[in-house]
């Protein structure tokens, strides 16, 4: 068998058996997996360079947070047929496309939010709940982040800048966040709404 073949595999055996004890509790392992998930922050900077610069750094260091925090979830799925970074960068391919797709639909919304942001009507997104409690509610049912970020903006009347700040994220993952956020909010005010109507 070719040398190169022989330590290809030998390295997914040794990836596998790492994941493994890592997985089954082991905590001597995690300090290695650790250096090994810094690669996560190379690719997705590699993956947004080839697309054209799309993310700015902040968004690149969220996006690699999150990268990796998928990839802790994840990790009882590694199989061992590749190496750990062959792994690591198809799971960054499709997290950093979902960002790039995020980013644009969101320009697109801020592009035609934005006059009515500019004229103070930041409530207008928030208007099909009937009832402060059904806002409430239902930012109790959506992700965390994006239900923080809606209530400094609507309640606290905070900008982007502002939560971007208070929460040490760019402004603009902080309008990403926000426009997520109302994508989850919107159909469940929609059902509370057509519960009561």
């Amino acid at each position: 068998m070719d040398r190169s073949v022989q330590d290809q595999e030998r390295l997914r055996r040794d990836d596998h058996a790492l994941v493994r004890s890592v997985v089954s509790g082991e905590l001597e392992p995690v300090p290695r997996l650790t250096v090994r998930l810094r690669s996560v922050f190379r690719i997705l900077r590699y993956l947004d360079q080839r697309a054209g610069g799309i993310l700015d750094d902040h968004e690149l260091a969220d996006l690699g947070q999150d990268v990796v925090m998928i990839i802790w979830r994840k990790l009882p799925e590694f199989e061992g047929l590749s190496s750990l970074e062959s792994w690591f960068f198809r799971i960054c391919v499709l997290e950093h496309r979902n960002a790039v797709r995020r980013k644009l639909r969101q320009r697109e919304q801020s592009s035609s939010l934005g006059e009515r942001e500019e004229l103070g009507d930041v409530s207008a997104p928030l208007a099909p709940a009937r009832d402060h409690d059904d806002v409430h509610e239902a930012l109790k049912r959506i992700g965390r982040e994006q239900a923080r970020i809606i209530r400094l903006k609507h309640f606290e009347e905070l900008t982007f800048e502002e939560i971007g700040r208070s929460l040490g994220v760019s402004p603009n993952t902080a309008k990403a966040r926000y426009y997520r956020g109302l994508e989850e909010l919107r159909p469940l005010l929609e059902l509370r709404e057509g519960e009561d109507g």
